[in-house]
């Protein structure tokens, strides 16, 4: 990887790792579910518009609805949805370095259908992952219930990560990218509706700009671009090196939770963050010819 494409993966590390901050501004007026429906429907036009433009079809989003469907629930509605229902209760902060645990996830799924071996090292990866995981946890469950539960949403999330790329693998990897990216949001938004529906948001206050602009950036620019970029990258650099993001977008939800929200980091966080990413590193570190571990 060159400078250039270093700058690249970078970007993309900072279009997502944004989202948490704009996803905690979003939610001071909105009510959860509203926000991720509103973020993915918009993109999904986007993406729409970009694919007619370039003179794709959009009929195999309807033939390949079953796939899709399993796309986009596994992969945007519940993961985004389940961030957003538990950024109510943790900080932006956290749910950034929870959401850097999804290759771990992705390998154990993988070692249990088979696609992967669970080395010795990769054990060990997992093991520091999940101390770092509860070194994470412990200040919050001493006194309160709802951090629990919102940081076992975005555990849960990861998870869902986790469990797309495993079915991605086997079933759309010879798919258009862009096709897939739209048939999983187009159909990750019907998924939504229902939720924001029972949210019933017409009835809420008018929000203010600050919330209405958060949403609108997470739709433009940490979904819709971050898709184009996201698969640009698959396609210049190749996925093993496009997953670095995983290392960077933690980085970027601290730096902006701290100074833009003034959210309190301790000394168990940074204990309990740099036990997850070192165990990530260790758990997916390529050290053989052809030890593709999963990824994101």
């Amino acid at each position: 990887m060159n400078a250039r494409h270093w700058a690249l993966v970078t970007l993309l590390a900072v279009l997502w790792g944004s989202s948490f901050l704009m996803a905690e501004i979003a939610l001071k007026a909105l009510a959860p579910f509203t926000i991720v429906f509103f973020r993915i429907g918009t993109a999904a036009v986007l993406l729409c518009i970009t694919l007619r433009v370039r003179g794709m079809w959009l009929g195999v989003i309807w033939q390949r609805r079953r796939k899709y469907i399993v796309l986009a629930f596994f992969g945007s509605a519940f993961p985004f949805a389940g961030f957003s229902w538990g950024q109510q209760y943790i900080d932006s902060s956290l749910a950034g370095v929870l959401n850097s645990t999804t290759p771990l996830f992705t390998l154990v799924m993988a070692c249990m259908v088979g696609e992967e071996t669970m080395r010795w090292r990769r054990l060990v990866g997992l093991f520091i992952g999940v101390v770092g995981i509860t070194v994470l946890f412990q200040p919050g469950l001493e006194t309160d219930d709802a951090f629990f539960w919102g940081s076992m949403a975005g555990l849960a999330a990861s998870a869902s990560y986790g469990v797309v790329a495993i079915f991605a693998r086997r079933y759309t990897a010879d798919f258009a990218p862009m096709e897939n990216a739209c048939g999983q949001l187009i159909w990750a938004t019907l998924l939504l509706l229902p939720l924001c529906l029972w949210e019933a948001p017409w009835q809420m206050p008018l929000p203010p700009a600050g919330a209405l602009l958060a949403v609108a950036s997470m739709a433009m620019f940490s979904t819709y671009c971050a898709f184009l970029l996201y698969f640009y990258l698959i396609r210049t650099i190749g996925a093993v090196n496009t997953t670095q993001t995983a290392f960077i977008i933690p980085l970027v939800a601290v730096i902006l939770g701290v100074m833009l929200l003034n959210e309190n980091i301790g000394t168990a966080f940074f204990v309990g963050a740099s036990l997850v990413m070192f165990g990530l590193l260790i758990a997916n570190r390529r050290t053989e010819p052809g030890d593709d571990n999963c990824k994101k």
